[in-house]
């Protein structure tokens, strides 16, 4: 899988992501009008999903994927980073599942350009709640430039 935010605009959100087939490389649409600096998928419980970080919202969204790799429901949100002390333009560039916990790396992101030596990077950590079927946020840690 992958995204783009080609021809999306700071007011027109007309990005897509792609399924790319390994063995001949096409790629095929799964999800159209959507602006994604992230791309996961996870596994677990015998379901895939599709995770992908908005670059609008500092949140990700989760798809179901059937056996083939398709879409096969509408997105839910799944984990947020605004959380107390975080930048109102912090976005999902990465997730990432380790040991059971979800890290969504952030960086604030506004559809203009930063010198690459100024990054900032915000890791947020969630753990799954089995009561309530979610992720929860447990921590957030600065990851200065």
């Amino acid at each position: 899988y992958a995204s783009s935010v080609a021809s999306s605009t700071p007011r027109d959100e007309l990005g897509q992501v792609v399924r790319i087939e390994r063995e001949s490389g096409a790629a095929s649409p799964v999800v159209n009008g959507v602006d994604a600096l992230s791309v996961a998928v996870l596994r677990g419980g015998g379901r895939s999903w599709l995770y992908l970080g908005s670059a609008r919202e500092g949140v990700v969204r989760a798809y179901e994927l059937g056996a083939d790799g398709a879409v096969v429901s509408e997105p839910r949100d799944v984990v947020s980073v605004r959380h107390d002390g975080a930048g109102a333009d912090d976005r999902a560039r990465r997730v990432v599942l380790e040991d059971g916990d979800l890290f969504v790396f952030a960086s604030p992101f506004t559809f203009a350009l930063r010198a690459t030596g100024e990054r900032e990077e915000t890791i947020y950590r969630y753990t799954w709640d089995v009561a309530a079927q979610a992720w929860a946020f447990a921590e957030r840690r600065d990851r200065a430039p």
